[in-house]
Formats: structure tokens, sequence, C-alpha cells
């Protein structure tokens, strides 16, 4: 099994180009009017390639640091996860961190291709903002049934704010994936 997550810029794909290992992502100032949205215009998203000869595919979970986005400087001001219970909508105006699996940005050279687990499957885009919670516990976010030669799945990054989040230039979290063959 080989499992690469990072960040890939611009308008590049999740493809056989994609080379990067870890790096940053950085959402930009966000704004109670919108919900900012990584995609593959103008905000990084999180590109992961995964190859496996196991039988029964892979799967590939997800857990965060902080529970959201965390202030560096005043650590309890945090822009809060969403539902990990149920995928929800985002909302302009109302406060939430979450993320979901960009279908149409999944595929594979050979073999399967990723399946997002129900919590992150959206409708994803840089416009459509259904999305599911991270936290500190692996919460499984795709998969693949069959063996598969270099398997992409995008994966966006969501937050709002509202009028009480506090005004912060600091927001950060640290995401952590896990592959895992199935045999």
């Amino acid at each position: 099994l080989t499992f690469t997550a990072g960040a890939q810029v611009g308008t590049t794909d999740c493809d056989e180009t994609f080379t990067g290992v870890g790096g940053t992502l950085a959402l930009g100032d966000l704004s109670t009017g919108t919900v900012t949205s990584s995609d593959q215009g103008t905000i990084s998203h999180v590109c992961t390639r995964l190859i496996t000869n196991a039988s029964n595919g892979a799967t590939v979970s997800i857990s965060d640091a902080s529970n959201g986005l965390a202030s560096v400087a005043t650590p309890t001001d945090i822009i809060d996860t969403i539902s990990v219970a149920a995928k929800s909508v985002m909302v302009a105006g109302t406060e939430g961190f979450g993320l979901c699996v960009d279908s149409s940005a999944t595929g594979s050279v050979f073999g399967a291709t990723p399946v997002a687990n129900a919590l992150y499957e959206g409708p994803c885009s840089s416009t459509q903002h259904t999305a599911g919670g991270v936290n500190g516990t692996d919460r499984e976010l795709w998969e693949l049934t069959s063996p598969t030669d270099r398997a992409y799945a995008s994966v966006l990054i969501k937050s709002a704010i509202s009028s009480s989040t506090a005004a912060q230039s600091d927001y950060q979290d640290t995401l952590t994936f896990l592959a895992t063959g199935n045999f």
C-alpha cells in the first residue's frame, strides 16, 4: 500500500501529475457573507492518491488536532467542526468547519475508483457546501473495494464564520490521514 496526501495548487486536478506530499492550504480571509471552500481554481485543495494490491481495496480515514480551526494566539477561539454524526449543508453566516470529497475529481488509472463515505459525499464543489465534520477520532473519508493502481480523490476544505466568531488572523488545524489495506 502506498498513500500520499498533499495540497494541490491552482487548477491542477488530482490525477497522474500529482506529486505533492503534505503542505499547507490557506483559506484566506473568511467573511460572514460566504462559505469559503478550497477548490481547483482559487484556493488549493487536498489531493489524495492511493495504490494497493489488497484484495478488498483500502480505506482512507481522517482526523484533526483541534476539533475545528483554532487560533494559535488564543487557543480557546475555535471555529468549531460541523456535525460528525451526519453531513450538513454549510451556510454563510453560520460558523463551521468541515470537508467533503469532490466526486467529480475522483478517479483511477487502473482498478477501483474511490467512493466517499456518506458523511463526506456531498454534493461537494466550490459552490456546493454539503460536508461532514472532523475531530480527533479517525473517520472513514473514502474507500476502495478492490485493488487499484493510482486511485485519486480531491478533498475540499470548507469554513464559514458568524458575526460572533472571534476575529483572528491565525486560525489553523492539522489534518491526519490514515490509509489501511482491506484484506
